[in-house]
């Protein structure tokens, strides 16, 4: 679904509808606010602090050991 900032609905497609894509004509307008500097990042507890940074941490040694980094060939592609 593409809705306008008015909320108008300009295009739709049904989960019935099968795969596929929606396309409207948007008019892009100014914003009247400035959007905070943090806006996508919020604060988060310590729990969702242990589990982003044990994540990324894990994220960054399975990327260096199954993927393309610095020349050298991933392990599974060989």
């Amino acid at each position: 679904m593409i809705v306008n900032a008015k909320g108008e609905v300009l295009a739709v497609r049904d989960r019935l509808d099968g795969p596929g894509i929606v396309m409207g004509d948007v008019v892009p307008a100014p914003t009247k606010q400035q959007v905070p500097y943090h806006f996508w990042l919020h604060k988060k507890g310590p729990l969702p602090a242990f589990a982003w940074n044990y994540q990324r941490l894990h994220g960054k040694r399975w990327y260096s050991k199954y993927m393309v980094t610095s020349g050298k060939t991933a392990s599974w592609r060989n």
